[in-house]
């Protein structure tokens, strides 16, 4: 998000794909003669407002549209609004560069009668989880010459099981970022972001085909079209995935956003 202190408001709008279609068992490719594939598209529109120079309120809203392939046949189809995310973030002046972050993601997305599709690798597949989830976050960034580098740290944790006895697993994401500008509208960005996701649960069991460690590097640029108007367009790419059992390993995401701040 621009965070401008000229700007109050801002607003953004992204789209991202991700196609996954390789299975793994551990941290080994396994083979996958069902050829099991989901193909994700996702579109959010995402708010935010600058309460002061050092709080900001964010809001997500997500719509996703998604496949679940089996031997090359559509198994499920789900299309919608997702689980809408709420954000604040406080950057206290007495430290520069450090930040704190407190959320929630509600519960707004259809989660279904069973969550599972899929006959050779069982997949969590819906479109919301039923149930909130709390986000905490830390970071800090510096100048050092002409790069600006920064560190996030970010927690998703449930709070509740859903009405049909889903609960979203526990969640932690670790990112490094390298940017640096290029020209006077564009700048570049490196992160190397590293994830951990333990087990779903379903009515007090845990989900064998679900959780996952992955390490994956997102190049990105950032094209500065006037003093309001942003553009951006980034890839994530996994290079380490371990999951349990055998599972989907997460895929490449694609995405291009537009942002504007008034």
């Amino acid at each position: 998000m621009d965070d401008n202190n000229s700007s109050r408001f801002s607003l953004s709008i992204d789209y991202t794909l991700r196609i996954s279609d390789d299975l793994y068992q551990g941290s080994h490719q396994a083979p996958n003669p069902n050829k099991v594939k989901t193909i994700f598209h996702r579109y959010s529109l995402t708010g935010a407002y600058r309460v002061s120079d050092e709080f900001v309120l964010q809001v997500t809203v997500p719509i996703l549209d998604g496949t679940f392939e089996e031997d090359g046949i559509d198994k499920s189809n789900i299309s919608g609004l997702s689980d809408i995310s709420l954000l604040g973030t406080w950057r206290p002046s007495q430290i520069p560069g450090f930040n704190l972050n407190l959320g929630f993601i509600t519960p707004t997305g259809d989660e279904r009668n069973q969550p599972l599709v899929g006959i050779a690798v069982p997949s969590v597949f819906q479109l919301g989880t039923g149930a909130w989830q709390v986000l905490l976050g830390a970071g800090y960034s510096r100048q050092v010459g002409d790069w600006n580098l920064s560190t996030q740290l970010n927690v998703g944790l449930p709070l509740e099981t859903s009405s049909q006895g889903f609960k979203p697993a526990e969640s932690y994401f670790l990112s490094l970022t390298a940017g640096k500008t290029i020209t006077d509208s564009v700048a570049f960005r490196f992160t190397v972001q590293g994830s951990y996701t333990n087990m779903d649960e379903y009515r007090g069991r845990e989900l064998a085909h679900t959780g996952s460690t992955m390490i994956s590097l997102r190049p990105s640029l950032v094209w500065q079209i006037n003093e309001r108007l942003t553009m951006s367009g980034s890839v994530d790419v996994p290079v380490y995935w371990d999951v349990n059992e055998t599972g989907i390993a997460a895929g490449s995401i694609w995405r291009i956003g537009l942002s504007t701040s008034f």
